[in-house]
C-alpha cells in the first residue's frame, strides 16, 4: 500500500520556541512509551462508553517516525453501537493558531471519526467549534456541514484547522489545499480548550482501526509581520497614525478591521482607510480580494 503523504509532512521541524509551535509525533524520545495506551501519557486522556475500544500506541503504520495512535475496535453485540469513544488534549490558550494532523482509516461501512474536533468548554456545558468527520459512507462533513469529499481507505490524509477568534472564523485544509471557511457565530467562545479524536463504533461484528500521527500546533499571534504578510498585498504603514494604506492589484471586496476582543470596529472597501477616530492600541486588520485574503496585526499610535 502506497501512503499519500506531502513533503511538508516529512520535514523535520526545529523548534526553537515551545509556546510558538509544538509537535507531537507519538515518539519514544518524547516520552511515549509503546507498551502502554496513549490514556495519562503526556497529556492525553480517554474517554468514553464502550471497552471494545481501544487506543494504543502503533508500530504497525505512520506518517512520521515509527509509531502513531491507533483506535481498534471489535464487538459483536449490538448494544456497542453508536457509543463515542475518543482522546483528547488539553490546548495553549491561543486567539489565532492553527493545528494539522495526518490520519488514515481502514475501512468504509465500519464507523465514522470525528478528527481534529475542537472544544470550548463553559462550566458544564461543551461546545464543538469545529470538527473534520470521515463518515462510514466515505463522505467528509466540515464542522457538521455535508460536502461532496469522499476520503479513500488506508490512504494518509493531511487535516489542518486554523483557528482565529479575532475574526470568529475556522479555515479548514486538507493536503495543504483550502476546502472551507466557517464562521464562529457564539459570541461567548473566547478560547478553545481541546482537541480530540473519536469514533461512535457503528457496526458491531465488523472490526476497522483509524490512525493519527503527526500532530502540529502552531501559535500564529507569535509570527512575524513579515513572515504573514503575503507579496500580494500590503498594508502600510505599521504602526500607523491617522490613514492606513492597502496595497494589491487585485479586486479589493472588504476590508475589516477588529479590536484584540475580536469586536469588529471597522469595514470598508477603499485602498485608503482614516482610523483617527480608533482608540491607541492593537488591531486586527483583514483584507479581503478576489484572489486571495490577509488578516495582520497593525499598531494604532
Amino acid at each position: 500500500m502506497k501512503k499519500i503523504v506531502l513533503t511538508s509532512i516529512l520535514t523535520a521541524f526545529s523548534i526553537t520556541n515551545f509556546a510558538q509551535e509544538q509537535k507531537i509525533s507519538f515518539e519514544e524520545e518524547e516520552g511515549f512509551n509503546n507498551n502502554n495506551y496513549l490514556d495519562g501519557q503526556n497529556g492525553w486522556i480517554a474517554y468514553g462508553d464502550n471497552s471494545n475500544t481501544k487506543v494504543d500506541l502503533s508500530r504497525r503504520k505512520a506518517s512520521d517516525g515509527i509509531q502513531s495512535v491507533v483506535f481498534s475496535y471489535y464487538s459483536t453485540s449490538s448494544s456497542t453501537e453508536g457509543k463515542w469513544n475518543g482522546v483528547l488534549y488539553k490546548l495553549p490558550e491561543y486567539k489565532h493558531f492553527s493545528i494539522s494532523v495526518d490520519v488514515n482509516a481502514t475501512a468504509w461501512n465500519r464507523s465514522d471519526y470525528n478528527f481534529l474536533k475542537l472544544t470550548n468548554i463553559q462550566g458544564f456545558t461543551y461546545n464543538t467549534v469545529g470538527k473534520v468527520t470521515f463518515l462510514s459512507t466515505g463522505k467528509i462533513d466540515i464542522g457538521n456541514v455535508s460536502t461532496n469529499n469522499q476520503w479513500q481507505p488506508t490512504m494518509w490524509y493531511n487535516l489542518k484547522c486554523e483557528v482565529n477568534l479575532y475574526t470568529r472564523e475556522v479555515k479548514y485544509y486538507a493536503n495543504d489545499q483550502f476546502l472551507f471557511n466557517r464562521p464562529i457565530t457564539s459570541s461567548s467562545i473566547t478560547k478553545i480548550d481541546e482537541v480530540s479524536f473519536e469514533t461512535n463504533n457503528k457496526s458491531h461484528g465488523m472490526d476497522y482501526e483509524f490512525y493519527f500521527d503527526n500532530l502540529v500546533i502552531k501559535n500564529l499571534d507569535n509570527l512575524d509581520t513579515e513572515n504573514v504578510t503575503k507579496e500580494s498585498i500590503k498594508i502600510y504603514p505599521n504602526p500607523v497614525q491617522d490613514e492606513l494604506n492597502i496595497q494589491t492589484n487585485n479586486l479589493v471586496k472588504q476590508i475589516e478591521i477588529f479590536d484584540l476582543t475580536g469586536k469588529k470596529v471597522l469595514t470598508s472597501k477603499s485602498k485608503n482607510i482614516n482610523i483617527q477616530h480608533l482608540s491607541k492600541g492593537t488591531y486586527l486588520v483583514k483584507v479581503i480580494t478576489d484572489k486571495e485574503e490577509l488578516t495582520q496585526k497593525v499598531i494604532k499610535k
